[in-house]
């Protein structure tokens, strides 16, 4: 038996050199598509390394000053927080409540003058000013520094 496009399936009308010359572009196109790929992940790699080297580099040029700069605005901090503790601390020992006790009675009776009007005897004022520490107290918060 011998080897014709008859006992073959293959029409008289396809060229099978053509067909091979389509296989061998495709092969090429492949292996050149193959080798693109490899040479940019190489470059990849290359563009890594050197990105890696510039940090260190970086790191080395300028990690001290970075790390005695972030240390003296922590300890800029801290003398501030204990300037302002000191200072609050100073104010409050030298702060009397009887000296202001005029300027309290007066915004005192200002708040009451606006919330109830004109007050017809001492119980009303009292229950007024009661009533108003209690909406302060309820809405007060308590907290506690260690």
């Amino acid at each position: 038996m011998t080897n014709t496009a008859e006992n073959t399936g293959i029409s008289e009308g396809i060229d099978i050199a053509e067909l091979h010359n389509k296989l061998a572009r495709a092969v090429l196109e492949r292996n050149e598509a193959d080798n693109a790929r490899a040479a940019a992940v190489a470059n990849l790699a290359d563009m890594q390394r050197n990105q890696d080297r510039l940090a260190e580099a970086l790191m080395i040029v300028l990690g001290d000053p970075i790390d005695a700069l972030i240390e003296s605005k922590i300890e800029d901090s801290s003398r501030l927080h204990n300037s302002l503790d000191d200072m609050i601390e100073s104010a409050m020992q030298d702060f009397d409540i009887d000296d202001h006790r005029c300027a309290i009675d007066d915004m005192i009776d200002e708040r009451l003058s606006e919330r109830l009007g004109d007050i017809e005897s001492e119980d009303d004022r009292q229950a007024a000013v009661e009533e108003i520490v209690k909406d302060v107290i309820s809405g007060a918060s308590i907290s506690i520094d260690v």
